[in-house]
């Protein structure tokens, strides 16, 4: 696989705007190229405030495309909420406290 500084840079901004439209309170990620799908890593805070990792496999053209196609952002918005549903967001009460 040939990856250009380009396409690897491209594919982290898209990862680093779904991951902020997600609202996810502090989270830390970075995305691996492999041969067929690429990885996804994120560390996140949870609800309990405990630092959780998660790994899962992205498309990589899918990712770079959906800084342009709103559709394909949106299945990626929605699937990777299930992947980071565990990940604390900016609208989730703190830990030890009711929501709203």
């Amino acid at each position: 696989m040939t990856l250009s500084i380009t396409e690897l840079a491209e594919a982290k901004d898209a990862a680093a705007s779904l991951l902020e439209q997600l609202g996810l309170l502090t989270y830390l990620f970075e995305v691996e190229p492999r041969e067929d799908a690429w990885d996804m890593h994120v560390e996140c805070v949870t609800s309990t405030g405990d630092w959780q990792a998660i790994t899962f496999p992205v498309d990589a053209h899918r990712l770079r495309t959906s800084r342009a196609d709103a559709a394909v952002r949106k299945e990626l918005l929605a699937q990777w909420a299930r992947h980071l549903a565990a990940c604390r967001s900016t609208d989730a009460a703190p830990p030890g406290r009711a929501g709203p």
